[in-house]
C-alpha cells in the first residue's frame, strides 16, 4: 500500500508490505507476519531526496492495518 502526502516543503510516499512467507524460516519465536515499510521524502526547496527502509515483526496475526491508523 502507498500513500502520498505534501505540505511543509516536501513531498512524502509511504509504502508498507507485508508478508507471511518467512514465519518457518525464523528462529524468533511466535513470529506472525514480517514487514518492511520504505520512506522517501523530497525536499522541494534542497533539491534533495531522502530514503529510509525499515523492516520488523509481528507476533499477532495478518490484519488489515491502514497507515494512517495507529
Amino acid at each position: 500500500m502507498d500513500t502520498w502526502d505534501q505540505g511543509n516543503g516536501r513531498i512524502e510516499r509511504r509504502r508498507i508490505r507485508t508478508s507471511i512467507a518467512l514465519n518457518n524460516f525464523s528462529n524468533f519465536p511466535h513470529v506472525q507476519q514480517v514487514f518492511s515499510l520504505e520512506r522517501t521524502t523530497i525536499l522541494l526547496k534542497a533539491s534533495e531526496i531522502r530514503q529510509e527502509t525499515v523492516v520488523g515483526l509481528c507476533i499477532r496475526g495478518r490484519i488489515n492495518y491502514h497507515p494512517t491508523r495507529s
